[in-house]
């Protein structure tokens, strides 16, 4: 008895190991960012999305490390090129456009159809003349009103 429910549960593990593979995906898919960071939180979750959470939350030394050994691993595949264009993502929103120029043009060579990619490039290619974005001071900001932009606002019958 203790052997079939063994077996039985070690027949049901690659069953649960594929749900969540799918539940993973289809998250990743919708982007829903919050809800796959608790689902790889709580299960041994591949690397790719390990990387793409810590992509998504600006963690760009976990993101690094996760997404680089996706791209080890499969650099021409199909996870090896997803797992390429995230990091270039994450370097556009943190202001590290000679990084995110390079990732862009290296991704480029491997997959020349990326429309997104093709379509930021110029965006990039002027960026990257300047020097990397980075938050010098954080102090809290103030918005003033005046009754003339009250009045722009308001809807007149």
């Amino acid at each position: 008895m203790t052997i079939g429910l063994l077996a039985f549960a070690v027949l049901l593990q690659p069953v649960h190991a594929q749900d969540s593979s799918t539940e993973l995906k289809s998250l990743y898919d919708s982007h829903r960012w919050f809800e796959l960071r608790d689902e790889v939180a709580k299960t041994h979750a591949p690397g790719f999305y390990k990387g793409a959470v810590a992509a998504a939350f600006n963690q760009l030394p976990e993101a690094e490390t996760d997404l680089h050994a996706i791209i080890a691993d499969d650099p021409s595949g199909d996870l090896g090129l997803e797992a390429r264009e995230l990091p270039i993502a994450l370097f556009y929103r943190t202001g590290n456009y000679h990084e995110a120029l390079a990732d862009a043009t290296a991704l480029l060579t491997q997959k020349p159809s990326a429309a997104d990619i093709v379509n930021i490039l110029p965006t990039l290619q002027v960026l990257s003349t300047h020097e990397n974005q980075s938050v010098v001071e954080r102090h809290p900001g103030t918005v003033k009103s005046t009754s003339k932009i009250r009045t722009w606002f308001c809807l007149s019958k």
